[in-house]
């Protein structure tokens, strides 16, 4: 009897720290073929809603979207401290090929940022 990958996922956690400017930041390399199951994200001191002081964090592989969170009121509204929140996945993109570099997009607007942030990434080898 063989294990389906799938059915025994790994949880890798990708440090983001404190980010106060927008940029990008190396966040896993897959040296096999992967899918990616889910993404949270989880910050130390929350932000709250807001359609003038919020966060949008990507999941990509190049300038392909795999997973997206926005913290404006009209989007996920918001992140509370030391809760885990999902990231929107992109299902199309779920699938990774061998030796895909994954990177994290950040972008904040206003007076907002990240306190000890990590993104949580639940994947499986195909």
């Amino acid at each position: 009897m063989s294990l389906s990958n799938e059915n025994n996922p790994m949880l890798v956690q990708i440090d983001l720290g404190s980010i106060a400017a927008d940029g990008s930041l190396p966040a896993l390399y897959l040296p096999k073929k992967s899918k990616i199951l889910g993404a949270w994200i989880i910050d130390q001191a929350g932000i709250a809603a807001s359609d003038s002081n919020y966060v949008d964090l990507r999941l990509q592989n190049g300038s392909t979207v795999i997973a997206e969170l926005d913290s404006r009121a009209a989007h996920e509204n918001g992140l509370t401290a030391l809760v885990a929140k999902a990231m929107n996945l992109v299902a199309a993109e779920a699938e990774q090929a061998a030796g895909s570099s994954l990177k994290v997009v950040y972008d904040e607007t206003g007076t907002v940022q990240m306190t000890s942030a990590i993104m949580v990434l639940q994947l499986c080898q195909l």
